[in-house]
């Protein structure tokens, strides 16, 4: 018998045609796979991207942070000064990804949430975000 976790769960499974990539960098026009994660030594260079736009948002700082997911809600925590933080901070960026080339391996990482793919990818969107005490 389907219940809502059940059919929740079969939900994350599939590839959504679109994935969300967070970024403290502007003006990217090809996305290339980069050592920035070492949840496994032998995965090699990848992009990581999520189907959860609020779980994307986490990764627009270049701050020294953490990040997760409590059950369904995506959490971040900044490792340094307020202060140090607001000067590193020049805004984020959402790029929307094509999913053809991403993989999600549910026993990895972020788990559902987290996507990756060894291919450059372009781009076919992207959302700016200020930081809200720029004019």
């Amino acid at each position: 018998m389907e219940t809502p976790e059940t059919q929740k769960s079969f939900e994350k499974k599939e590839k959504p045609p679109f994935l969300y990539h967070g970024s403290a960098h502007k003006d990217i026009e090809v996305i290339e796979p980069k050592r920035n994660s070492y949840r496994d030594s032998e995965e090699g260079n990848l992009i990581f991207a999520t189907q959860d736009l609020a779980m994307a948002t986490i990764f627009m700082t270049k701050s020294s942070r953490g990040s997760g997911a409590f059950g369904e809600v995506p959490y971040v925590y900044i490792i340094e000064p307020r202060e140090r933080f607001i000067e590193k901070d020049n805004g984020g960026h959402i790029y929307v990804l094509p999913s053809e080339t991403f993989d999600c391996d549910p026993n990895k990482g972020l788990g559902a949430y987290e996507w990756t793919s060894k291919e450059k990818v372009k781009p076919v969107k992207k959302k700016n975000f200020l930081q809200p005490w720029m004019p």
